[in-house]
């Protein structure tokens, strides 16, 4: 297996309110080819609204091609 870093940030100005920017960084590990578990943490609205930092995990399983019969 082999671990992948990541990192984005997001600008969003929506109707009705103030800007916000918010900051997604966490790392993959590839566990085997078909899987992959991510664990992130979300810094939403770091500027702007309410703050909030969430924690997640995320797991990826690719199932290969699906075929029509």
């Amino acid at each position: 297996g082999h671990l992948t870093p990541h990192l984005n940030w997001l600008y969003e100005k929506s109707t009705g309110n103030g800007h916000q920017v918010s900051l997604f960084e966490g790392m993959e590990y590839q566990v085997t080819e078909p899987f992959a578990i991510d664990f992130a943490v979300q810094h939403i609205s770091l500027w702007g609204n309410q703050p909030d930092t969430q924690f997640v995990v995320g797991l990826t399983v690719n199932t290969g091609h699906l075929r029509r019969h």
